[in-house]
C-alpha cells in the first residue's frame, strides 16, 4: 500500500472521509477499541467487512479502486448504524 503513487493525496482523502463520518456521529472515541498499530485503518475496515483481502488491496487494487470501496463500505456501515437506531427508537415507542 506505501508502494502505491498518491500516497499523500490518498491518505489526505480518507482522512477527509473519516472527519465526515464523526461529524455524522459515525466512530467515536471509546478507548477499550483496539487498533492496529501496523495497519492503517482504511486497510482495517476494507479487511474486517470482506470487501478485499489484504492481498488484493496491495496487489490488484489502484488507488482509486482502493478509494471507491472504502467509500462505499463507510456509507454502508452509516446507513446500516442509522436503521438499527431508527429500530431502536420505534421499539422503545
Amino acid at each position: 500500500m506505501v508502494l502505491i503513487r498518491g500516497y499523500y493525496k490518498t491518505f489526505s482523502r480518507i482522512q477527509r472521509i473519516n472527519e465526515e463520518n464523526t461529524l455524522l456521529g459515525v466512530g467515536g472515541s471509546a478507548s477499550y477499541i483496539h487498533k492496529c498499530s501496523r495497519v492503517h485503518d482504511a486497510i482495517y475496515v476494507l479487511v474486517t467487512n470482506k470487501y478485499a483481502t489484504y492481498r488484493e488491496l496491495k496487489d490488484a487494487y489502484t488507488i482509486d479502486e482502493f478509494l471507491d470501496l472504502y467509500e462505499i463500505c463507510m456509507v454502508n456501515l452509516y446507513n446500516k448504524y442509522e436503521i438499527t437506531e431508527n429500530l431502536k427508537e420505534e421499539r422503545k415507542r
